[in-house]
């Protein structure tokens, strides 16, 4: 799982996917508040702190005070399902992997090189839920999703 300052800074700019998130047990998240990366459980518990990683008491309904200041951080089976249910076709592959080498991507043009842009699985598919169903590119000079314009 991406925990990293990337993933977490294209996760909370991607408002789309933040809005319509409704959390569940294992779901990832960055709590703003306490600066951390944390998984909703059913149980209130301390993970190891070597990990890195805190444990969020998950209730049976969390509502919005339990979940303010709390960026989602999908996972990557999460974000294929985002894409087309639970079925993935060889296509995203192919079009994700053209992603993965896109490091000067503008609203206009993508350009490719060798470099990666994303260096997770995570960010990759998170570009691509992004591209594919709200139009929108990350853009490495901006640090945000902008808006790819149709030609």
């Amino acid at each position: 799982m991406d925990t990293s300052k990337k993933y977490i800074e294209m996760c909370e700019r991607a408002g789309e996917i933040q809005k319509n998130h409704v959390y569940t047990t294992g779901d990832w998240a960055y709590d703003v508040t306490y600066k951390g990366v944390g998984v909703f459980t059913q149980y209130a518990k301390i993970l190891p702190e070597h990990s890195g990683v805190v444990a969020f008491n998950y209730v049976q309904k969390l509502d919005e005070s339990c979940i303010d200041g709390v960026s989602w951080l999908p996972r990557q089976d999460q974000l294929q399902e985002m894409v087309n249910g639970n079925e993935v076709t060889p296509a995203y592959s192919s079009t994700t992997f053209r992603l993965y080498h896109a490091p000067a991507v503008t609203p206009t043009a993508i350009t490719y090189t060798d470099k990666p842009q994303f260096t997770t699985m995570e960010q990759l598919w998170l570009a691509f839920v992004m591209k594919e169903r709200y139009s929108k590119v990350w853009s490495t000079t901006k640090e945000e999703w902008v808006a790819q314009q149709v030609e």
